[in-house]
This record gives structure tokens, sequence and C-alpha cells, in this order.
């Protein structure tokens, strides 16, 4: 048989496979689950809480302090980014061409009043401080000199300005930043001794050094006006959390039989000697509220969920968000302070 004969017979035959091959794919994307949204971040507003993505297509979501919807605002921002809450309400920093941004959400999804921060920065630090009385957002310098922006959140320190302060340390690759009640507490990396260091809005604290060794690996980190609590994982992998004073001083360490050596948590204190823990755990998404004293006990959990929750809390609200199918679902429970 002539060739061009052969080609033009197997032309229906490829195009009827082709056809079949496109349906199957089309099947196969409805009947597919709906892709996360991956990790969230949230931060306490003066009157509230705030949802943000942590990467990929994001969106601020500001609610009140009882958890209803406020408004959604799309973030043309690409980037790594953090949401805190600031005197003027809900605001996104991130990276843009080696300096930190810093912008307020606006109504049509824009940012406004945007500033700049940093020189030549290299790297956010994990995590950001965000209660209802400061924010903070903090960075690594490619010297590795570690630096932050802050301010008031509250109209009772309005009289305190949006700065920056630089720490004369050098950071090796890590930083991390949260709360400390009023104060800022900060984390780094030096070699592979760990150190911390709790700032106001005029001085910092002596350097405290973390009272972890070079086999035990910090995971996550949470302060108060009175603490820390640490999550880490012990030599062996195994999840923990332990209690230390701002001195560095550790109170106790207790294992989580529940998680797995590759949980991760997010952390966020209630009141001065308290911590809500946000992990996925055996028995899926659960939220721990820890004591100073060791003792745990279950705030929040939904054993059909194996994403990880994220905590803010504020006027003994606790805000517990996380990620279902491409949407984000939040509850807000109440946890009064000790």
């Amino acid at each position: 048989m002539p060739a061009g004969i052969v080609l033009a017979m197997r032309r229906p035959r490829l195009l009827a496979i082709g056809l079949c091959v496109l349906a199957i794919a089309w099947w196969r994307r409805d009947d597919a689950p709906p892709t996360s949204v991956g990790p969230l971040y949230t931060a306490v507003l003066r009157d509230g809480f705030a949802i943000m993505e942590a990467a990929g297509d994001r969106h601020v979501l500001e609610l009140d302090r009882e958890g209803a919807r406020r408004r959604r605002s799309a973030i043309p921002v690409i980037t790594d980014a953090r949401v805190v809450g600031t005197r003027t309400g809900a605001a996104v920093g991130f990276l843009d061409e080696g300096r930190v941004k810093l912008g307020r959400v606006t109504d049509d999804g824009t940012l406004g009043g945007i500033t700049a921060w940093g020189h030549k920065v290299d790297r956010l630090c994990d995590g950001a401080a965000s209660n209802d009385l400061r924010f903070a957002i903090g960075w690594l310098e490619r010297n590795g000199k570690l630096s932050y922006v802050h301010g008031p959140v509250t109209a009772e320190l309005a009289t305190t300005e949006v700065a920056t302060t630089e720490h004369t340390t050098r950071a090796t690759g890590w930083c991390a930043i949260t709360s400390a009640g009023e104060d800022i507490a900060v984390f780094w990396r030096e070699g592979t001794r760990l150190f911390m260091q709790t700032c106001s809005t005029r001085t910092c604290s002596m350097l405290v050094r973390i009272p972890l060794n070079p086999k035990q690996a910090l995971v996550a980190q949470g302060c108060s006006s009175e603490g820390c609590l640490l999550a880490f994982r012990n030599e062996t992998g195994k999840p923990q959390l332990g209690w230390m004073t701002l001195a560095g001083k550790p109170l106790w360490s207790k294992p989580l039989p529940q998680a797995t050596s590759r949980t991760a948590f997010s952390i966020t204190a209630i009141g001065a000697r308290a911590m809500a823990v946000g992990f996925v755990s055996s028995e899926g998404a659960t939220v721990l509220r820890v004591s100073n004293t060791g003792a745990m006990e279950r705030a929040w959990a939904d054993p059909a969920s194996t994403e990880q929750p994220s905590v803010a809390w504020a006027s003994g609200q606790l805000l517990v968000a996380i990620a279902d199918g491409d949407t984000i679902r939040h509850d807000v429970v109440a946890a009064p302070a000790p």
C-alpha cells in the first residue's frame, strides 16, 4: 500500500485517540480534589484579625473580634510577605528590589502609603510580631545584619512612630521574630548557637542563649511578657514543647507523642502565662492551650483536616485559621488569659 494511503488511514485513528486522552484529562481535572491554599499567616488588628496566604494568589481577609468577615482584598505581591496590624489598619510587608516594603491594605486591593526599609535585604525573618499592642517584621541584610521595622497598633501607643531597629549581631542565614507582650522578641543563629533578645521601643535586653543543643532543632517559637514557648525536635527527631523564661532559664520540656518529625507549628501568646499551639497531630488539626506550668488542654480541633491551623490571640479571643481546599476557613473561640 502506498505510504500516502497509510498516513490517510492513520489520521482518524490518531484524532480519536487524542480526543479520548483529552476527555480523560478533563474528567480527572474535574474529579480531582481542590488544590490547598497552603500555609496561612495571621495578624492582630486594632479591633479584629487578619488572615493571608503565605504564598501563591494572596488575599488579606479582615475579621472583627468575633470572626465576622469585614472585607477580602487581593494583594499584588508575589515575593515573600507578612501581614500585620498597624495603627491605620492591616498592612503587608514584602521583599522588593533588595528592600522591605510596608504598605497599608486599601479597599481596592492595592497597597497604599508604601514605605521602604533596609538596604540590601537578603531574606525576611520567619514569622512576624503581631498583637494588639505592637507589630514588627524582621529581615537579614546580605552582610548578616539583623533589622526590623516596628510600630504601634493601639491609639494608646500612637505617640510612637514606625521605625527600624538594627542589631549589631551578624546572624548566619536564619532569624525569627515574634511578640513578647509590649516588646518584640528576636531569634537568630550564630554558627550552631541560637540566641534571643527582647526589645522595647527604646532599648533591648541582654543577649540570651537558647537552651537547646546543636542536635535539637528549633521549629517554632512564641513569647509573652514572662517567657517563651519553644517547639523543637529532640536528638531523635521527635517533637517537644519547652517553656523558658525571658532570661533563658528552662522551666519544663515535654514530648508531643501525637506529632510527627515533620510537624510544623503556629504559636501565639494567650496573655502572659499561656500559649496556643496549632499543629497537625495523629488526631487531625489541633490547637492546644499550654500554660507556663506545663499543663495542656485542647482548645480547638478538626479531626477531618490535615492542614496546619494558624493562630492569633487578642482580648480573650483566639483566632484559628485553616486552609480548606482552595478556600480559607476560620473560627474564633473564647480563650481568656489566665
